[in-house]
């Protein structure tokens, strides 16, 4: 996260890295539980329910949004191509 995120990138960045460190949390604090206590399997399997909903769910969303903001930029991009001049001495080296 450097100086080149805007207020939103900063936003969407820490709840993702939030999300991912709660869930491997999750996961951790589970593991050990079921080893410590007897979990019945029916707690998993609602557990496991929920967890497969909220990921299919996400990711939907998830998919959408970037669909989105790519045809978004990809418009900008096609637009500032069109205003960009031509410079017939750039031949490309650096």
């Amino acid at each position: 996260m450097g100086s080149d995120f805007t207020f939103g990138d900063r936003v969407i960045y820490l709840f993702i890295t939030g999300w991912s460190i709660v869930w491997g949390l999750i996961f951790l604090i589970g593991t050990a539980y079921n080893y410590i206590f007897d979990v019945k399997i029916e707690s998993w399997n609602r557990f496991w329910h929920f967890y497969v909903w909220l990921v299919l769910i996400m990711g939907i969303f998830t998919t959408i949004w970037l669909t989105i903001g790519g045809i978004s930029d990809l418009r900008k991009l096609f637009k500032r191509l069109r205003m960009k001049t031509m410079d017939d001495q750039d031949d490309g080296t650096v």
